[in-house]
């Protein structure tokens, strides 16, 4: 082990986590190397893009609760005075 660290995350919209983030360190054949790192990059390009589309989809389905809500509250006020 090389480095470890808390890191305070935000989970969805409101809450945040708290992670533990620990760098393990091995010894690569030099001639491996420059294809592990390649493919720890794409590696790490690849969950960051994961993460995104997780995190749009989360956003969207709280603006969706919200804007129905609301629909579902002018519905029954509307109701309420008929």
């Amino acid at each position: 082990m090389i480095f470890m660290s808390n890191v305070m995350q935000r989970h969805l919209v409101t809450s945040d986590r708290e992670t533990l983030m620990i760098t393990f360190e091995r010894k690569v054949p030099e001639s491996e190397q420059e294809a592990r790192a390649a493919r720890c990059i794409d590696d790490v390009i690849a969950a960051e893009d994961r993460a995104k589309r997780v995190g749009h989809r989360a956003v969207v389905g709280a603006v969706g609760l919200v804007a129905g809500t609301a629909l579902l509250g002018s519905l029954l006020s509307n109701g309420e005075g008929a």
